[in-house]
């Protein structure tokens, strides 16, 4: 971000989809070089309630972080066993592609990961969060991650859809 910056004076939007949207809004918070971020999720793992979003099982979303400790850490799980997969796409061959997939759905994760992510806080949190607008780019038809367990949730005054309703 800093050579991109220094090498070209437009401004610099940061996109990220999925957790890619955490990742754009933590760049944007660690490095204040952003002048904007586009996301399509803003989970916070914290939140019982983002965790049920992201588990394929309801009891996992809500016990699984406790059941995580390090002695397990090295233990590899694939992710289409733990997360919500078949909710990541309303399109069936999409979703069983992206589930096959070796690095997407099939990648098998250190548990030592998930217990990581899981317990991750924001390096700013939402409620302090002044480096630049956050632009959520949220599906509608989204049956994964609900708006209302977005972190943006916390502060709905500030999101709009695209009918400028609070969202």
């Amino acid at each position: 971000m800093r050579a991109e910056k220094a090498a070209d004076p437009r401004p610099l939007v940061v996109f990220g989809a999925s957790m890619g949207g955490m990742l754009a809004y933590e760049a944007a918070a660690r490095t204040g070089l952003v002048d904007a971020i586009a996301v399509t999720c803003l989970l916070d793992p914290r939140s019982p309630r983002a965790r049920r979003a992201l588990s394929r099982f309801g009891w996992l979303g809500r016990h699984g972080a406790r059941l995580l400790f390090p002695a397990v850490d090295r233990i590899r799980v694939p992710m289409r066993l733990v997360a919500n997969m078949t909710a990541m796409s309303n399109n069936a061959e999409l979703t069983a592609t992206v589930i096959a997939d070796p690095r997407g759905g099939g990648v098998w994760m250190p548990l030592g990961f998930l217990r990581t992510y899981l317990r991750s806080a924001p390096f700013v949190e939402p409620g302090d969060f002044t480096t630049c607008p956050v632009w959520l780019l949220h599906p509608g038809a989204d049956r994964w991650t609900p708006l209302a367990a977005m972190i943006g949730a916390a502060r709905q005054s500030s999101l709009r859809s695209e009918r400028g309703e609070a969202a």
